[in-house]
C-alpha cells in the first residue's frame, strides 16, 4: 500500500487528507492532517491518524483547535 502525495481539503479548515491504496490502485483509506503554525511562527504539519483507526469529524476538530491554541500560548 501507498499514500498519494497531494492532499485533499476537508470542510474543516487547516485539516487535510491523503489517500492510501492498494496495489490495485483501489482507495482503502485515509490519513488525515493538520496544518498549524508554531510560536516562531514556521508553519507546521502533524499526522492525526487514519479513518480506519476511528479519526472522525469530532477527533480532527478536536485536534486542530488544540494544536492552534498551542502555537499562540507562549
Amino acid at each position: 500500500m501507498k499514500v498519494l502525495s497531494p492532499k485533499i481539503t476537508t470542510s474543516q479548515a487547516r485539516v487535510f487528507y491523503k489517500e492510501v491504496v492498494n496495489d490495485e490502485n483501489k482507495v482503502v483509506d485515509k490519513v488525515f492532517l493538520i496544518r498549524y503554525r508554531d510560536e516562531i511562527g514556521r508553519e507546521k504539519q502533524k499526522t492525526i491518524g487514519k479513518y480506519s483507526q476511528g479519526v472522525n469529524d469530532g477527533v480532527k476538530k478536536r485536534k486542530a483547535n488544540h494544536s492552534c491554541f498551542n502555537s499562540r500560548r507562549i
